[in-house]
């Protein structure tokens, strides 16, 4: 018995990842006359994240309803999702720290053998 994907799950599994929204017409699938198997495509993109960079990456689940009302606003106004997000989570620290005070993370301890053993 041979297992099939279904595209409907499929295209709504990957249509919450992704910002844009497809194109009417278009089949998640690459037809059978494309070369799936070309150099260009099939070479792995990597993506390098400085750790240096003064941002983390995190992965976090958010109402569809939420996410969808995010996706429009980024739209009409031409902002990034990540951006809208930073802005909405420095206004919750704002006004945390305006009821409970300043908010001081922890240093990490990470990467320097020495502070680990003194």
């Amino acid at each position: 018995m041979k297992k099939t994907i279904d595209p409907d799950a499929m295209s709504n599994l990957l249509d919450g990842l992704t910002s844009g929204r497809p194109s009417i017409g278009n089949t998640p699938y690459p037809s059978p006359a494309t070369s799936i198997f070309s150099k260009e495509e099939s070479t792995p993109k990597t993506t390098t994240v400085q750790k240096n960079s003064g941002k983390e990456r995190i992965c976090t689940t958010i109402d569809k309803t939420v996410m969808n009302k995010i996706r429009v606003i980024s739209e009409k106004e031409g902002v990034q999702i990540n951006e809208l997000i930073s802005l909405g989570l420095d206004m919750l620290i704002s006004k945390y720290e305006e009821t409970h005070g300043q908010v001081r993370p922890k240093k990490e301890n990470r990467g320097n053998i020495n502070n680990i053993f003194r």
